[in-house]
């Protein structure tokens, strides 16, 4: 029977291994599941382990103890090419920091992943869809370098949404905006959201964010160790 989750730990530890960091973990989660679908924030201060967390989920880095299952798979046992064709092919990220390509147009800079990945349908469709469910249609052409804050995250994540992933790790994607360009991204993010289903984990220490998430999670409480992290 197919798995209804999107995300599960189970018994996780992790610690880093370097002789130089207390070896005491600084993320003990017993048990946390995402379904397929839901729209999760997961909030908590800097510090508290989220990008640890993430890393994890990525697969970046490995479980001490315990267990995380993405999509199905668990992670920690797969090679790194699996890893590399799950993220490719279902997962999308909208990164804190945009991670654009300056000299790549807009419309480059979203079909990247697609071109990256060779099993994906390169059609433009899609492309026009997101450009204009996001408000940046009429930038497609334009370099990023020329875009203002606002434009340059509606872009990032329609470079996550292209691909039409099964699950979309939102990290800290509204720190750089100011509340304006905040409101106007998280409605157009949770428009898309409407429209595909996919699952959303959204993090954030932002906690003003939370009302627009029926489901919210502070990791310092999922956290049993709640420790600092290095």
């Amino acid at each position: 029977m197919e798995s209804q989750s999107s995300l599960e730990f189970k018994k996780l530890k992790f610690s880093y291994k370097s002789p130089s960091i207390d070896k005491k973990p600084i993320l003990e989660i017993d048990t946390f599941q995402v379904m397929k679908g839901e729209k999760v924030f997961l909030y908590g201060p800097s510090g508290c382990g989220k990008s640890t967390l993430l890393n994890l989920v990525a697969g970046v880095l490995k479980p001490t103890e315990g267990s995380i299952r993405v999509l199905g798979h668990d992670f920690d046992l797969l090679s790194s090419s699996k890893k590399d064709q799950i993220r490719g092919e279902k997962i999308g990220y909208i990164f804190q920091s945009f991670n654009l390509i300056p000299y790549l147009s807009v419309k480059e800079n979203i079909l990247l992943p697609l071109w990256m990945n060779k099993k994906k349908d390169t059609s433009s469709d899609n492309l026009d869809g997101i450009l204009k469910s996001l408000n940046i249609e009429e930038l497609q052409d334009s370099e990023v370098v020329n875009l203002s804050i606002g434009q340059q995250q509606r872009v990032a994540a329609a470079r996550a949404l292209v691909g039409e992933p099964q699950l979309v790790i939102a990290d800290e994607p509204t720190s750089s905006l100011d509340k304006k360009n905040t409101l106007e991204f998280m409605e157009l993010l949770l428009k898309k959201w409407e429209e595909k289903r996919f699952t959303l984990l959204f993090v954030s220490h932002d906690e003003t964010l939370a009302d627009f998430f029926e489901k919210k999670v502070s990791l310092e409480e999922l956290n049993v160790r709640s420790g600092k992290e290095q």
